[in-house]
């Protein structure tokens, strides 16, 4: 199977770029809520009881002026993945396979001279570094909100909302040697022209979704601003890893109705199935997911 899939937004070429997929604990996502409950919601749309999968699926743009890559996927991270939750079957997930995808696409690191951070959690900046700890992507820009960069290197912040040690420390390992090349955004304003990051915040502090728009034509890529589509479906619901509960549900009660009310294409970078585009469509008190047919 292709790990890849080319796709147009007017005149950009668009590729969605596997690094792999994981199997969360069901408990991960969906915090607060009982684990039996969790499962029959689960039960109901014919998903797994055992475990939620959700794949990393990564955004490469082409403007024809710029070669962008949003996020730079979980990087050498992905070979310890599957100790994380013994209890979760993990065998047939293969977490950190971007290069592999990329240069399946016909994309090599060095050409690449844009990267937009959504946010540092490990799966989305784990691919920055090589395996000598240089610079994945030598030749790139690196734009991330000002507010989350701030975040990570603060003690007193990342104390209060009680962030695991080990994402402090994969988020400064993998933010630090950027400090040559980073941009720092603090306002919703074209970083290269038809790329546009577009404030989000809750999930993390400084999460950004990213509109690109060429030819009068435009698709949003979301992040982890909802993680899963069951969390249209069930719009109070958060995860573990929501480190502002009220921001998160706000945030995502604002871009989905957006999405929803603009028919905007939608790219979500952890909903199945691959290429993780389709639409956002209002449904009683939430909202739902109707993929693209790829």
């Amino acid at each position: 199977m292709d790990n890849f899939y080319r796709f147009k937004i007017g005149q950009f070429t668009c590729i969605s770029v596997s690094d792999g997929g994981f199997n969360y604990p069901v408990e991960s996502l969906f915090k607060d809520v009982p684990l039996e409950k969790a499962r029959e919601y689960l039960a109901e749309r014919d998903l797994p009881t055992t475990h939620v999968y959700t794949p990393y699926t990564l955004l490469f743009i082409d403007t024809g002026r710029h070669k962008v890559l949003v996020d730079t996927g979980i990087g050498k991270y992905g070979a310890i993945t599957k100790t994380l939750f013994p209890e979760v079957d993990n065998t047939d997930t293969t977490p950190g396979i971007i290069l592999e995808s990329l240069a399946q696409a016909g994309i090599v690191a060095q050409e690449i001279d844009g990267i937009m951070i959504t946010h540092a959690h490990p799966d989305h900046i784990g691919g920055n570094l090589d395996a000598e700890g240089g610079l994945q992507f030598p030749n790139a820009f690196y734009a991330i909100w000002k507010e989350e960069w701030d975040f990570w290197f603060s003690d007193e912040r990342t104390a209060a909302l009680q962030v695991p040690p080990p994402f402090i420390e994969m988020a400064r390992t993998n933010l630090e040697p950027l400090r040559e090349s980073v941009i720092l955004l603090d306002n919703e304003e074209e970083i290269v022209p038809g790329i546009t990051a577009v404030a989000t915040p809750g999930h993390t502090p400084g999460h950004i979704a990213i509109s690109v728009a060429s030819d009068g034509e435009q698709m949003m890529h979301i992040s982890d601003a909802v993680i899963h589509p069951i969390h249209l479906e069930l719009p109070n619901v958060l995860i573990r890893y929501d480190v502002l509960p009220e921001q998160t549900l706000a945030t995502r009660r604002s871009i989905c109705d957006q999405m929803a009310r603009e028919q905007t294409l939608v790219f979500a970078h952890h909903f199945p199935p691959f290429p993780n585009l389709g639409h956002i469509e209002k449904h009683g008190e939430g909202w739902r997911w109707r993929p693209l047919e790829a």
